[in-house]
């Protein structure tokens, strides 16, 4: 809304009041408001895709005269993504200008160090088992990057995110 003549107003129109002056002249000032149709440009929520994927951003608008302005330096009105980064973009008709910003994320999938091969051991043993990873999901309801065994048995490493899931069993 724009302040015309005392009273904020929102609605395209002409708007008039009529003053007087001390002297008793009165005087009619008349001021009209043009409203540009309005335009959102809206990126989406910030995104997480899998490493190697790639993602179009689109930030069209209808009308007439719009310019695109993208902190790549592109001028279109989408552009394809593939690395980690902020984007923001600016979106003009020449009378009002928005924006909006995305941050787009990338991760691998999960990897997982090889476990060993299987081993037999006779007597008492303490074994340390390692995958390299903190988010490790072990068969025994163990989570992180290690655990110890001191029984014999099939133990099972899983490691899993959006991007897919590994495992590897001694």
């Amino acid at each position: 809304s724009v302040l015309i003549l005392g009273n904020y107003e929102s609605v395209a129109g002409t708007y008039s009041d009529t003053l007087t002056s001390i002297n008793g002249c009165d005087s009619i000032v008349t001021q009209t408001l043009s409203v540009s149709p309005s335009h959102n440009v809206n990126l989406g929520n910030d995104t997480t895709l899998c490493s190697g994927k790639t993602i179009q951003l689109n930030a069209s608008v209808s009308g007439n005269n719009i310019t695109y302005q993208w902190s790549t330096g592109e001028q279109t009105p989408s552009i394809l993504v593939s690395q980690f980064d902020r984007y923001d973009v600016i979106v003009s008709n020449g009378n009002c200008t928005v924006f909006d910003t995305i941050l787009v994320d990338f991760i691998n999938q999960p990897t997982i160090n090889h476990l060993g091969n299987d081993t037999m051991i006779c007597g008492d043993f303490l074994m340390q088992l390692f995958t390299g990873d903190a988010n490790t999901h072990w068969n025994t309801n163990a989570n992180g990057p290690q655990i110890q065994v001191t029984k014999g048995g099939t133990y099972i490493a899983e490691n899993k995110n959006q991007c897919g899931q590994i495992s590897d069993t001694i």
